[in-house]
């Protein structure tokens, strides 16, 4: 368990690579503000002026996506929301606000829904640097596999084939002009073309576990 201060700085200097004289904005909401807080900080220590957007400053949530916001995103180079998720705001507000993110082909968006100073001590305190170099590693090892089986000692025992015509994608954290990711991040992925086997989950209830959002990125 690391600190705010340490995920902040793993998602502005290793994910998002601010750099001094980028137009940078932050996006929280009065849950979130402890967190939003600390990056609009962080990031203002590099570019000396930072866009600091606050939800309710707008209405009362659920809110639409405000102009104000939506011009901003089209001057920008790197931006990150970092809130919590109000039912109904997938559609008036999140959708919209990527769609905007989307449009602009210089902006780096970190995208953290969900977000609370637990896992930001946990989840973004990973070395992104680190991650980044075993992501491409693993990438190297299955883009090219047609079949993986994997086999543990409590009992899953599972083999997945896959299909040239799906591309793995590496979602490591490093985040490039014209894309944005979630955060925390880090995982290789493709969709399997078949499964066929067993598997065992065996948590015993113990470790780190994190509330519900009640309205998330996919729903």
């Amino acid at each position: 368990m690391g600190t705010i201060k340490q995920g902040v700085k793993q998602a502005v200097e290793n994910c998002l690579k601010v750099k001094a004289g980028e137009r940078a904005m932050v996006i929280t909401d009065a849950q979130t503000i402890e967190v939003g807080s600390a990056l609009k900080a962080a990031i203002e220590r590099i570019v000396g002026e930072v866009q600091f957007f606050v939800m309710e400053d707008f209405a009362q949530r659920p809110i639409d996506f405000p102009q104000a916001i939506q011009n901003a995103i089209k001057l920008a180079d790197v931006s990150v929301y970092a809130a919590q998720g109000a039912k109904g705001e997938l559609q008036t507000f999140r959708m919209p606000m990527l769609r905007a993110v989307e449009a602009n082909p210089r902006l780096r968006h970190a995208h953290m829904i969900g977000i609370t100073p637990q896992i930001m001590k946990d989840g973004m305190c990973g070395d992104y640097k680190e991650i980044q170099r075993i992501s491409r590693l693993v990438y190297e090892k299955v883009r090219n596999a047609g079949t993986i089986e994997v086999a543990t000692e409590k009992g899953t025992d599972f083999s997945a084939q896959f299909s040239p015509r799906l591309k793995w994608v590496v979602s490591d954290g490093d985040i490039k002009p014209g894309h944005w990711m979630n955060l925390p991040d880090g995982e290789v992925f493709t969709p399997p073309l078949n499964v066929n086997g067993v598997v065992v989950i065996d948590w015993d209830g113990q470790g780190t576990s994190y509330p519900p959002q009640e309205d998330t990125m996919y729903d």
